[in-house]
């Protein structure tokens, strides 16, 4: 992705989770919010990543050199959108 598309997807707020699907080991996802961060101080709030099995050691040490907290779901997609929506959906009730 090129760091401009990185900026769009941020926008102006770093409170954001970067969700990653169908991950086999979680490297190229954690490379990929490393290599972004070399052009931008944009950094998500949490990385998800969804399928891994067995997490890569490089792509957890990226994550803990970082600090970006990270998490890995193996439930449905399906399940994890609902879940994301649900969560949305109670950030914006907690605005009002």
């Amino acid at each position: 992705m090129p760091s401009h598309e990185y900026l769009k997807l941020y926008g102006s707020t770093t409170q954001r989770a970067a969700v990653f699907i169908n991950v086999r080991y979680g490297r190229s996802p954690m490379i990929a919010i490393k290599s972004m961060l070399a052009f931008t101080s944009l950094r998500p709030a949490i990385v998800v990543m969804h399928g891994v099995d067995r997490p890569d050691y490089l792509g957890i040490e990226i994550a803990r050199r970082e600090r970006i907290p990270l998490a890995i779901v193996n439930s449905s997609i399906d399940e994890l959108l609902t879940a994301l929506r649900n969560l949305a959906e109670r950030q914006k009730s907690i605005a009002k």
